[in-house]
């Protein structure tokens, strides 16, 4: 279930590939919501409609996902906080600032990307829905000016950040196994390598 210096634990690993998931799921979102938005439906009026419904439905899965990514999220910081590190030794001095500044960096997009797309949808008196089970009601307003600067941050941090980090994450992973053939993806995928 824990970490040691040797392995990731069962916790770790589950959190490490649900977050994954959840980002993949984000960005899938993003790419269906951007090519059915309603304005796309001007050119054929008769799919006006349904192309706003399911832009709507989309939305909401989109919003429902950032609060559990940042959920999540939490939850994974918190346990890593708490737990050993796997080493890193047998990788050059710089490789293994390179691993600890990604992470930090992926561990902050993480929290401040849901953070700012709740911010901005608050920020205009909106409630956040949760797969339609509930919302979470606007408990902060403030403007739209401040709340297209958080939907400016928001999208910053999601096709830039978000796409440089976890390139430099999965590379660092793909060339640990296929070049260096080493342990560190196996340990992240199945725990223990020594069995």
């Amino acid at each position: 279930m824990k970490d040691s210096t040797t392995h990731y634990g069962l916790v770790s690993r589950f959190l490490h590939w649900l977050l994954a998931l959840l980002i993949i799921a984000q960005f899938s979102l993003v790419f269906v919501f951007t090519w059915i938005a309603p304005e796309h439906g001007d050119e054929h009026h008769h799919h006006e409609h349904q192309a706003a419904s399911l832009h709507e439905t989309v939305m909401m899965l989109h919003k429902s996902v950032g609060v559990l990514i940042l959920m999540f999220g939490l939850i994974l910081i918190a346990w890593r906080l708490t737990q050993p590190k796997p080493s890193l030794q047998s990788d050059p001095a710089w490789q293994r600032m390179l691993a600890r500044v990604v992470h930090v960096v992926i561990y902050m997009i993480v929290i401040a990307q849901p953070i700012f797309g709740i911010l901005m949808v608050t920020s205009h008196g909106q409630s956040i829905p949760f797969f339609g089970l509930f919302s979470i009601p606007a408990f902060i307003t403030l403007g739209e000016q401040v709340g297209a600067t958080l939907g400016t941050a928001h999208a910053f941090t999601g096709w830039w950040l978000v796409l440089i980090a976890l390139g430099v994450h999965i590379g660092g992973s793909l060339y640990h196994h296929f070049v260096r053939k080493d342990d560190v993806l196996k340990r992240m995928w199945r725990g223990r390598t020594d069995t």
